[in-house]
């Protein structure tokens, strides 16, 4: 069976440089899952190796920008492991509207990308998600097809406001076919994110490590399980977790019948 990991951030270029990698992610104690070789050794070779050995055929890369990450460094990543990620640029909506949609041409509709990503709460200056500067971009994303993931949950300053559930709700509505897919979640709003998803067609949960061993990972199990099977999506956070320890874990919380839908 082919598996998608649908947020990994590989030991590449600005991504290796950045605070992912130079403050050493504590799995372990945090999370209670090994950390691989991999990730010790910001190895790219070890990288794909964990790949094969998880299962995991295709990988999305979400850049974030407030880390450093350098769009640029997508193509070539993309580049020299043909085949082995979908490329997810961060578009920053503090940049000039035209700046950002730009990016989106360039990337996206005329680039190898497929997604974009953004985290407003966490721009230079925060916005919240559903700030109406946004909008052209979510516009621009909702006529072209393309899915828009979302840091939105866990620990996104300056306040909880910014991981308000309502907001996706309200952006859902507003792009009815727009798929938005939600990082993180909206943890701590688990119960009520889980109920967003749930009635609204186009947002989609990837949990990523809020899925393991922490306060709500099971109401994000039982949902997957149950209410939200077609609606729930694997994701590790790499570095934060290793991505064969994920795979494995997850896989022994899910019913044999569902494990392919998520």
């Amino acid at each position: 069976m082919s598996i998608i990991d649908f947020r990994v951030r590989p030991p590449y270029g600005s991504i290796k440089e950045s605070l992912l990698y130079t403050r050493q992610p504590r799995s372990e104690e945090s999370w209670g899952l090994k950390t691989s070789r991999s990730i010790i050794l910001e190895s790219m070779p070890l990288f794909i190796e964990e790949m094969d050995e998880a299962g995991i055929t295709r990988a999305v890369v979400p850049l974030r920008r407030a880390f450093g990450h350098k769009n640029e460094d997508l193509l070539s990543l993309m580049q020299e492991y043909p085949g082995r990620f979908i490329g997810s640029p961060c578009i920053d909506p503090n940049l000039a509207i035209q700046t950002s949609l730009q990016e989106i041409e360039d990337y996206v509709l005329e680039g190898p990308c497929s997604v974009i990503m953004m985290e407003p709460g966490k721009c230079k200056k925060p916005m919240q998600a559903n700030d109406r500067r946004i909008w052209p971009i979510y516009e621009m994303c909702q006529e072209n097809h393309i899915p828009v993931l979302l840091s939105f949950g866990g620990f996104i300053p300056p306040s909880l406001t910014y991981n308000e559930p309502y907001r996706i709700e309200e952006i859902a509505v507003a792009f009815p076919e727009l798929k938005l897919v939600v990082c993180h979640a909206g943890w701590p709003f688990v119960q009520e994110m889980i109920h967003v998803a749930y009635f609204r067609k186009n947002v989609y949960l990837v949990p990523d490590m809020y899925m393991v061993n922490c306060a709500g990972a099971q109401d994000y199990i039982a949902a997957a399980n149950y209410m939200l099977k077609d609606k729930i999506l694997l994701g590790s956070a790499y570095p934060i977790l290793s991505m064969k320890e994920n795979v494995e874990y997850v896989r022994s919380k899910i019913r044999p019948e569902v494990w392919e839908k998520i």
